[in-house]
């Protein structure tokens, strides 16, 4: 591989994690609630426009929700993007935001990641359903994960 090609390659990956930090904070920031919406108003607009999304961005949702404990022997620690605890119904849903524009590339390491997540959570709350999920913020496709 020339240098040329290694700089553009970098310059590439550079960009789009550039664009994937700026999209996460963007969507740290929206609350969707019946007395007033906060954050961007595409980004709501395009979350409203999937059935039951908008719940998720409610005020008893949390961002960036840190998890931590031991998977297969593996001592890990992660972050989830956003999650909220049904306590009533003893059920967790959670959702992990991808940026990429081609979903197939990455998609089996996603899984894995959000089974990780599952499996961290399950020790936390042994007696809870979890839902997950991935959305696809490039095209704004909402992906189920089957974490069990």
């Amino acid at each position: 591989m020339k240098l040329s090609e290694i700089i553009e390659k970098r310059t590439r990956e550079s960009y789009a994690t550039a664009v994937g930090n700026n999209m996460h904070d963007a969507m740290r920031h929206v609350v969707i609630a019946p007395g007033g919406d906060c954050g961007d108003p595409d980004l709501i607009a395009h979350i409203r426009a999937i059935p039951n999304l908008a719940n998720m961005f409610g005020t008893d949702s949390r961002t960036e929700v840190p998890v931590a404990g031991t998977v297969n022997g593996k001592f890990i620690s992660r972050r989830i993007d956003r999650m909220r605890i049904d306590l009533d119904a003893k059920k967790i849903y959670f959702i992990d935001y991808k940026t990429d524009t081609d979903r197939q590339t990455r998609r089996d390491k996603y899984h894995n990641q959000m089974r990780e997540y599952g499996a961290l959570l399950r020790q936390i709350f042994p007696d809870y359903e979890i839902s997950a999920q991935i959305l696809w913020l490039h095209d704004w496709v909402l992906e189920p994960v089957q974490v069990d």
